[in-house]
């Protein structure tokens, strides 16, 4: 009795342990955006993984656990890179460390930008990727996220706008503030948490013409360490 009583006890421990492993985000449709695949020769050269097993998936829930939080400024980072790296790719698979990305101000799409790429600042122990991700202030100025993404093998670059003052409604401000503050009410937190998620929702799944804009550039010098920041 008390050798089933210890495996019963197992097997319970073993289930809520699998529960805790996983995060239950809120909104459903995260697992309708399409992930990003990317291949890092890295995970085979270390042997964490075999080879073969070097092109991972990258969804919008992996983005959300890095920084946290999925809103409007993650969502828009996320299609960003998307985005620029269909365009630099096309039928290929993107290459983690390979991949130059400078924005116009340091921002949310730098953080998931780096996730997802492996682009690394002018930081590191001799990184091969050091030095792959840069602010670029003659982008343009800060409002929209300005990002250009290069590819060190040919030089190719595509600059991605997110036209994100599209989304950012007048009220949105004002809320978040009250909120963190300890000053919103109840029914003020779920009107800001439900416009927000909806329009996460809109850039994931169906976003408005005119909402990125991709341009694929004929020539990008890339700044080195001391140009940019």
């Amino acid at each position: 009795m008390f050798k089933r009583t210890l495996i019963a006890l197992a097997l319970l421990l073993g289930c809520f342990s699998s529960v805790v492993a996983e995060v239950k985000w809120a909104e459903d449709f995260y697992s309708q955006a399409k992930p990003i695949r990317v291949k890092d020769p890295m995970a085979v050269v270390v042997g964490s993984a075999k080879p073969g097993d070097e092109v991972f998936e990258i969804s919008i829930g992996d983005v959300g656990m890095y920084t946290g939080h999925i809103c409007i400024g993650v969502a828009g980072a996320y299609r960003l890179t998307q985005l620029a790296l269909e365009t630099l790719y096309g039928d290929e698979i993107p290459e983690r460390g390979k991949i130059r990305v400078a924005a116009n101000s340091s921002s949310v799409t730098l953080d998931v930008a780096s996730y997802i790429t492996g682009a690394r600042a002018f930081y590191g122990c001799g990184e091969a990727n050091k030095g792959a991700l840069v602010v670029d202030e003659n982008l343009g100025e800060e409002g929209d996220f300005i990002m250009v993404f290069q590819r060190e093998d040919t030089g190719k670059a595509v600059k991605v706008t997110f036209h994100k003052h599209i989304f950012l409604y007048p009220e949105r401000k004002i809320l978040e503030k009250k909120i963190l503050e300890g000053k919103a009410t109840p029914e003020e937190k779920e009107r800001f948490r439900r416009r927000e998620q909806e329009k996460v929702r809109q850039i994931l799944l169906d976003p408005p013409s005119g909402l990125f804009e991709v341009e694929e550039l004929g020539s990008y010098t890339f700044p080195t360490k001391g140009e940019g920041r």
